[in-house]
């Protein structure tokens, strides 16, 4: 049997880094848990040299916060022009439909197996290595698709861009949480934040260029804007990690045993049924209700810009509120907007509708990575949101390819309604899992690491 670290274990008996791995500078920011050491430190109880550090410290947590940030909406870019021009990808070189809901599964897929075997190397000191690694893999994916005329190149070249995004997201998500651990809840809903604009910057660089200079270069563009992050990421400080356990296991699946990760995984899978079946169908409902291509373009714009704007005031919240409480009470809310997708049949009040969800997420969203956050054993922290983002990246797939058939054969009302239902039945259970879990919370100006955790569930050999 092996057992994961209690509160009391975890913090009484501190861990030892070991600065003689590959990560190079990430002891920096481990300044924030050990004494610091240099020649600004000489004088480690002179009060004007320790405010001096301290500053120091601060501005280079938030330096590396915003340049990991950038570096996922840089991510998402790429994925946000594969998204915009499908359905010319279908004209130009005769695609069917199948194959293209292939070349777009086979990224999920990818990105499911990434997160799940090699989000826990970041919890043992390669998170530098896997997010060079990930730009490295998107940005070579998104020029063989640059380059692609036949779905097996596009599929090659879009499961290099899930592995990519899949290798790095959890190494992001936990150095952003060990860069600022006093304001862990802010810090991941900008993330949040900044991989909607940089979806929604896909569309743009595809609308600008593919009438005038063809099909190919949007993804050229997005393959340079991830290429622009690699000297940053190279060059960015990471927060150090904690010291794996002789005993602990390689990967993450173990943790599904405890009650938290429980909650935490039914909510994600919840949230990306949701945002399966609103992707999948968005364009289809409008276009039916006999709506223009300006309610398509209005609905994803006033679904995103909350978003943009609220997700990380709305992370600071989440984390002072509970995660747990406010991630259920808002996935329910989701919920009943998803379901009204499929009753009401007039396209701008379905606007409002979109407004109505998408501030109700903007605020609530960021619950699920601050929930692993504060719950997971600080040296599982990347494998444990590697877990659930594997999970919600396939719950996201499946929910957009079964949307279409159940649209078709059953019509909107089953599609939307049905969709709720799932969400409801995912929430009840992550609720009742979450148990008094549900008061868990993080109060200002603490870091997270001090949050007292669960007892997670013995895992077996």
């Amino acid at each position: 049997m092996r057992y994961a670290s209690t509160s009391t274990r975890l913090f009484q008996q501190r861990r030892p880094t070991r600065p003689d791995r590959e990560y190079g500078s990430d002891v920096a920011i481990s300044a924030r848990f050990e004494e610091p050491v240099g020649p600004d430190t000489q004088n480690p109880q002179d009060p004007d040299d320790r405010q001096r550090l301290a500053s120091k410290t601060v501005q280079t947590s938030r330096r590396t916060i915003r340049s990991l940030q950038l570096t996922g909406a840089a991510l998402s870019s790429g994925y946000g022009v594969m998204f915009a021009v499908l359905g010319k990808m279908r004209d130009t070189y005769g695609i069917s439909e199948t194959m293209l809901g292939l070349i777009v599964a086979v990224g999920f897929f990818a990105s499911f197996v990434a997160q799940i075997l090699l989000a826990p190397l970041a919890d043992r000191g390669y998170a530098r290595t896997l997010l060079l690694g990930g730009l490295i893999a998107n940005v070579t994916g998104l020029l063989i698709v640059a380059n692609a005329s036949a779905t097996p190149a596009f599929a090659f070249g879009r499961a290099l861009m899930g592995l990519g995004i899949g290798a790095a997201y959890p190494a992001m998500r936990r150095s952003v949480a060990f860069a600022d651990p006093d304001n862990v809840g802010k810090n991941l809903g900008g993330m949040l934040s900044f991989d909607v604009v940089g979806f929604l910057l896909g569309p743009a660089i595809a609308a600008v260029l593919v009438g005038h200079i063809g099909i190919r270069w949007p993804f050229v563009v997005a393959a340079a804007l991830s290429a622009v992050f690699l000297p940053v990421t190279w060059r960015a400080p990471f927060g150090a990690p904690e010291a794996a356990a002789a005993d602990q296991p390689r990967l993450a699946v173990g943790l599904l045993r405890a009650r938290w990760m429980q909650s935490a995984s039914a909510y994600g899978v919840a949230f990306f049924i949701m945002i399966g079946i609103f992707d999948a169908l968005w364009a289809v409902r409008i276009d039916d209700l006999n709506g223009s291509y300006f309610y398509v373009t209005l609905g994803i714009i006033v679904f995103a810009a909350p978003m943009v704007v609220l997700a990380e005031r709305g992370g600071a919240w989440v984390e002072r509120k509970g995660p747990f409480r406010i991630g259920g009470l808002g996935l329910c809310v989701g919920a009943m907007c998803l379901s009204m997708y499929g009753l009401i049949p007039v396209p701008w009040i379905l606007i409002l509708v979109g407004l109505v969800h998408a501030t109700n997420d903007g605020m609530s969203a960021s619950s699920i990575p601050v929930a692993v956050s504060l719950a997971a054993p600080p040296e599982q922290l990347a494998g444990a949101q590697g877990l659930v983002g594997a999970l919600q990246t396939l719950s996201g797939g499946v929910a957009a390819l079964s949307a279409g058939a159940v649209y078709d054969r059953f019509g909107p009302i089953s599609t939307y309604v049905g969709g709720a239902a799932c969400m409801l039945a995912l929430i009840a259970f992550g609720w009742i899992r979450a148990g008094d879990l549900r008061g868990l919370r993080k109060l200002p100006n603490t870091p997270f690491t001090a949050v007292e955790r669960p007892i997670t569930t013995p895992v077996n050999a």
